[in-house]
C-alpha cells in the first residue's frame, strides 16, 4: 500500500495470513527502527503511519510492550506536530495497549484524553470508537455502570453515524457487560 501517496518500491507477494505474519514478524523490529529513525530524522508522519499500520499486528501477536514503545514515540511527534487527530489516534491504541497489559489506570487516562480531542475535533466515529474502548477497561476494573454509560454512548453514536461494524461490536461487549451484571 501506498504511503502519504508514494507507492512501496517493492512489496512481498503475500498469499496468505500464514506468510503475512511470518513476513511481519521477521521485519517487526525492523519497522520499529524505521520508525525510531524517522522520529529522530524530522519524518514525523511516518512514525505516526508505522505505528498505526502495525497496531493489530502486535496487539494479536502479543507484542504488547513492543507496541507501547512505538505507540509513546508516535505520541510525542503528533504532539510536536500539533495534530491533534494523529495524537487522538495514537491515545486510542496506546489506551488499547495498556488495557492489554494491565495498565488500567493509564489506559483509562488515555483514552479520556483522546474522546476529549475527539470531542474537540467533533468526531463522532472517534469518539464512539474510544467510548467502546473505555467502557471495556471500565469492565474490567468492576465500574460496570461507568461501562454500561460509556458502552450505550458509544452504540447512539454507531447508531446515528449508520456504522453497522460499531454497532455490532459494541452491543457485543454491552451485551457482554449485561450478562455479567446479570441484565437479562
Amino acid at each position: 500500500p501506498a504511503v502519504f501517496g508514494i507507492p512501496p518500491m517493492c512489496a512481498p507477494e503475500l498469499h496468505s495470513l500464514e506468510e503475512a505474519i511470518s513476513w511481519m514478524e521477521a521485519e517487526r523490529l525492523n519497522l520499529h527502527a524505521a520508525a525510531n529513525s524517522a522520529a529522530l530524522h524530522d519524518r514525523h508522519r511516518h512514525t505516526i503511519a508505522i505505528s498505526a499500520a502495525v497496531h493489530a499486528f502486535l496487539r494479536s501477536q502479543g507484542h504488547w510492550d513492543q507496541a507501547i514503545a512505538l505507540h509513546n514515540a508516535a505520541l510525542v511527534v503528533a504532539r510536536r506536530l500539533d495534530d491533534q487527530l494523529a495524537e487522538s489516534a495514537v491515545l486510542t491504541d496506546l489506551g488499547d495497549m495498556q488495557h492489554m497489559t494491565g495498565e488500567h489506570l493509564a489506559a483509562a487516562a488515555s483514552l479520556t484524553l483522546a474522546l476529549d480531542l475527539y470531542r474537540r475535533l467533533g468526531s463522532q466515529i472517534g469518539e464512539a470508537s474510544v467510548l467502546t474502548e473505555l467502557g471495556i477497561v471500565r469492565q474490567a476494573v468492576g465500574d460496570y455502570q461507568a461501562a454500561t454509560r460509556s458502552l450505550t454512548r458509544a452504540l447512539d453514536l454507531y447508531c446515528r453515524l449508520n456504522s453497522r461494524i460499531g454497532e455490532a461490536g459494541t452491543s457485543s461487549y454491552l451485551g457482554y457487560l449485561q450478562r455479567l451484571t446479570g441484565d437479562y
